[in-house]
């Protein structure tokens, strides 16, 4: 077919944005993550226009798919083939610059269609392109003002109607790698200087958290590596971590826990901590500011990356990615007992802090004993959170799970929070 009798069938459409675009992207997201495998994909990341929140978008969700080197991409081509998507040569510029696509029929488009753009790793203009626009609502409304005007020259001539947008995209895409620096660039590690990497156990479970320190930052940096270094060599990896149904029956078998059922409150909770942790691009958090934004430029992004996690946990359903909850309370018996004293020392130790949560706990329970400890778990990626309980035993659930030889050689969150714990739990010489 030529390219006018292609594109006859499969015109222009450009649509008001839909909400249901992320969730068609986050379904096929764990799809694409299933049939290739985890370990050959870098990157997977959700760009166009159907990204950009309150944009006008034609309906097709285009992925861009970053390839691992290893990666064998003739088994690419056969696997994703066989699994219904059509794979569109490419000019390998750069290679291997391949497209697949799914949703295109003899009768015209499906309910659903997706371009998969894949490549290797790289700082890709799509990506800043994308961020720029989900910032500056004006130049979004600019580019869809454009949009409009192309799509009644071009309707079937899709490559006219591309070329046409190319200087806006580009004049666009300059500014956003002028503010964003090497925010996606792989060689670089994006724009986060930091000179030490820290953990801290919040409500989502071990969390790495790095720390800009530009005055005397190589003194913690070099203690901080030090203990990377110390603990590989004293660490065993395991072949795989321990799964949430592990984690569930672990704590009732070796602390006597009882299971409750979850309130909805702490399923959002979970479900919404395990996106952050798991499924960022599924939330598309507006892009964090400049380190030298100012103070409310930071405040407006907090806030709009909190009603967009509260707003996509209440639209994405559980079954997109298999989540499912487990609530626990551990009593106050003999097993447990060694972490309730950990509480009342760590509370202790805690200076002001700790001071203010025993005087909270105080006003909200009175002269009753304090509460259980509580941990809720998502299940089929084993996020949990802890309610009422201890630094103790967080680590002592970290270092249960175990590290694999791969979060070793990455220097994962997951091995840095392995290393932070056996450091709190002074198993560390370095």
């Amino acid at each position: 077919m030529t390219n006018e009798e292609l594109w006859r069938p499969f015109p222009i459409i450009l649509k008001d944005h839909n909400p249901a675009w992320k969730h068609w992207y986050a379904q096929e997201r764990a799809r694409l993550v299933r049939v290739i495998g985890e370990q050959n994909i870098d990157r997977i990341s959700h760009i166009g226009s159907t990204a950009v929140a309150g944009l006008i978008a034609k309906p097709i969700v285009d992925i861009l798919l970053e390839v691992a080197r290893e990666c064998d991409t003739h088994v690419l081509i056969h696997t994703l083939e066989q699994n219904g998507y059509i794979y569109s040569r490419q000019p390998e510029n750069p290679p291997p610059h391949m497209m697949f696509l799914k949703g295109y029929t003899e009768q015209g488009f499906a309910e659903q269609v997706f371009h998969i753009h894949v490549r290797y790793a790289g700082d890709w203009d799509e990506l800043y392109f994308r961020d720029y626009l989900c910032v500056h609502s004006d130049t979004a409304a600019q580019y869809g003002e454009l949009k409009k005007h192309l799509k009644e020259k071009y309707e079937h001539d899709r490559d006219m109607y591309t070329e046409a947008k190319t200087d806006f995209v580009k004049r666009v895409t300059l500014l956003a790698k002028e503010k964003m620096k090497s925010k996606y660039n792989p060689e670089s590690g994006g724009n986060n200087e930091c000179s030490a990497v820290g953990i801290i156990g919040g409500a989502d479970g071990p969390t790495a958290v790095f720390i800009s320190d530009k005055k005397g930052g190589s003194d913690k940096r070099r203690e901080w590596d030090e203990m990377l270094e110390a603990c590989k060599r004293k660490t065993v990896p395991v072949k795989r971590l321990k799964t949430g149904d592990e984690l569930k029956a672990y704590l009732i078998e070796s602390l006597g826990a009882e299971e409750t059922q979850p309130t909805p409150r702490q399923i959002k909770a979970l479900k919404i901590n395990t996106l952050i942790n798991y499924y960022p691009d599924a939330l598309h958090q507006p892009p964090i500011p400049d380190e030298k934004a100012p103070k409310e430029e930071w405040i407006e992004w907090a806030r709009k990356s909190h009603k967009s996690y509260s707003e996509e946990a209440d639209r994405l359903p559980d079954n997109v990615y298999g989540f499912r909850y487990a609530s626990l309370r551990i009593p106050r018996n003999e097993a447990a007992r060694v972490y309730y004293l950990a509480r009342k020392k760590e509370s202790r130790e805690g200076g002001f802090k700790g001071l203010y949560s025993r005087l909270k706990g105080r006003l909200k329970y009175g002269s009753q004993e304090e509460p259980e400890i509580t941990i809720d778990i998502e299940l089929s990626t084993c996020q949990l959170s802890m309610g009422n309980g201890c630094g103790r035993l967080m680590n002592d659930l970290v270092l249960w799970r175990g590290v694999t030889l791969k979060d070793m050689e990455e220097l994962s969150p997951q091995f840095m929070a392995y290393a932070a714990a056996m450091r709190d739990r002074e198993m560390l010489k370095y």
